[in-house]
């Protein structure tokens, strides 16, 4: 069962389903049980210093050593919204987010962009992990 602070691997449409976002999976941590998500990006050293990490969490290796191998970013400043489905435990990396960083995205105190996420289309985009929530279809 997913779960608040799980790191999950999934392809997600946005913009929309021929988008890059769909071609090869990405990692997003859970926030919230009604699914909204962050995006974790390795950092670059393009990167690094600039305005970039103003609204991100910096994630070390060493704080999920079986999910992340390089310095990373969470990005705080939006958050995909995937209702109406059900996500496999499949989808899950063996880390967590740690606390302290899972503390440090909930309390963040600007609101991320919210984007929401058609759930036959995340279906589409992940088909051996995502299925509709049948209390959706009314089934």
């Amino acid at each position: 069962m997913i779960k608040c602070k799980n790191v999950l691997n999934l392809c997600v449409p946005y913009p929309n389903i021929e988008s890059g976002l769909v071609k090869t999976r990405h990692r997003y941590v859970v926030k919230t049980d009604k699914f909204e998500v962050h995006s974790i990006q390795t950092l670059k050293q393009t990167n690094v210093g600039k305005d970039y990490l103003k609204e991100k969490i910096i994630i070390y290796p060493q704080d999920m050593p079986k999910s992340i191998d390089h310095m990373s970013a969470l990005d705080l400043s939006k958050c995909f919204l995937l209702s109406g489905v059900v996500i496999s435990d499949l989808a899950k990396y063996p880390d967590d987010l740690p606390d302290i960083k899972f503390y440090q995205l909930v309390h963040y105190t600007n609101i991320p962009k919210i984007l929401p996420i058609t759930a036959s289309l995340l279906v589409q985009a992940n088909p051996k992990v995502v299925s509709i929530e049948e209390t959706a279809t009314g089934a």
